[in-house]
């Protein structure tokens, strides 16, 4: 049976539209800091980069921190197109009331990301992480928590006029050992990021979380505003700072430096 040829061409138009779209790969880093984004490097593929983290605490005698930084080689790898593993060490320095210092290794971080589904045009999308926290800082010390945690999360977006993208991300996080769920910590956040070039955008986010945040009352609420920029195809640079509520923290400042070969 012969084929017309306006269908023939209208359905050979679609099936390379539709292979184009599906083969697109957003090889660049997450840009984003409270929430995750829909960026995965390419299959074997390496993201490698620093965290940066500053907190100010609140000048409250019942917060017996002052000021905490940490720093956190990260290495980031594709295993697919879709998949990614992550492993984050930080290295963490705490100064409390007296002045008095602690430094030394953080809680190791390994992590998942799982990109499931997302339309021909790379949104919306859906992006399933796990994170698992091992016990290696010092929680005498205010290092680490001193046992094994792990944090599942949902992220989902989508993008308005190719230039704003939108995310909300909810995750549930618990500890082992813990013989009630006391420690279990939820959380909601969502961010707006709004591409002003092809290299430089404005994110803005905001995160609400049942932690406990004795001796204050109501909910922990975090605000983060920043900005991203992409030097080179290979080396991006993000920078935020913040503040919360109900809650020891005072404001923040963290910076993110990640290269992708």
């Amino acid at each position: 049976m012969m084929v017309k040829p306006c269908v023939l061409s209208k359905s050979l138009i679609a099936s390379l539209l539709v292979a184009a779209c599906s083969s697109l790969v957003e090889a660049e880093p997450i840009r984003t800091s409270m929430t995750k984004e829909n960026k995965f490097p390419e299959r074997g593929q390496f993201e490698a980069g620093v965290l940066g983290d500053y907190i100010n605490y609140k000048e409250d005698f019942m917060v017996s921190l002052s000021k905490s930084y940490m720093a956190a080689p990260y290495v980031r790898y594709g295993v697919f197109e879709n998949l990614a593993l992550s492993a984050e060490v930080p290295y963490v320095n705490v100064k409390d009331r007296t002045d008095d210092r602690e430094h030394g290794l953080g809680d190791i971080n390994l992590g998942l990301e799982f990109r499931p589904w997302q339309d021909i045009f790379r949104y919306p999308w859906i992006v399933p992480h796990l994170t698992v926290g091992l016990p290696t800082g010092d929680e005498d010390k205010n290092l680490g928590r001193g046992k094994t945690s792990g944090t599942f999360g949902i992220a989902v977006g989508t993008v308005v006029e190719e230039v704003v993208h939108f995310i909300a991300d909810a995750r549930y996080g618990v500890v082992s050992g813990s013989e009630t769920s006391d420690e279990d910590v939820a959380s909601i956040a969502g961010a707006i990021v709004w591409d002003l070039s092809d290299q430089f955008s404005l994110i803005g986010e905001v995160k609400a979380t049942n932690e406990d945040n004795a001796p204050y009352d109501g909910t922990p609420v975090y605000f983060d505003g920043g900005m991203s920029y992409e030097a080179t195809k290979n080396l991006s640079l993000m920078f935020f700072a913040g503040s919360a509520q109900n809650t020891a923290e005072d404001f923040h400042g963290n910076m993110k430096v990640a290269y992708t070969f």
